[in-house]
């Protein structure tokens, strides 16, 4: 995982089961990478279908909640065809992190590839500091800054 801090860069390699060095940000814009390579996800909606399935993280998402997500009560005729379009060139992006699960797709990457997952385990660190300063160094010296395709070479 990278991660960008105040103080300096603290770098560690992590690889996501498939051997692929991924990240999905979600702090801020929704952003992937892939080997250090920032994907093209589209406009807002195509950018939904990354986000509800890092929200989901391991669990499945069905193609109706996909579907809604993108589209909510303004759906037309097209918006399921759409929706996998849109998983479909994710897929095509990204391999089998993303799974066919029953009537919907699993992301399959590591707690350590997400920025806001990575940023709660910041927080909860800090939060078991045994004083409010050291709780406040930590967050401060750990702050991740949301630039999941940057290396450290970028910065």
């Amino acid at each position: 995982m990278d991660i960008q801090t105040q103080a300096g860069t603290q770098h560690t390699t992590y690889q996501s089961g498939y051997g692929l060095d991924m990240r999905f940000g979600v702090l801020g814009t929704v952003e992937l990478a892939h080997d250090g390579q920032r994907l093209s996800l589209g406009g807002p909606k195509q950018q939904t279908v990354p986000a509800l399935l890092i929200a989901n993280l391991g669990r499945p998402v069905s193609t109706d909640t996909l579907v809604h997500g993108v589209y909510g009560d303004e759906q037309s005729a097209g918006s399921r065809r759409s929706v996998q379009t849109y998983v479909s060139n994710l897929r095509a992006e990204l391999g089998d992190v993303i799974k066919a699960a029953g009537h919907g797709h699993t992301l399959d990457a590591a707690h350590d590839e997400v920025d806001a997952l990575v940023f709660g385990d910041l927080v909860e660190q800090a939060a078991t500091a045994q004083d409010p300063d050291e709780s406040s160094t930590q967050l401060h010296t750990n702050r991740v800054r949301h630039v999941p395709c940057r290396s450290v070479s970028d910065t």
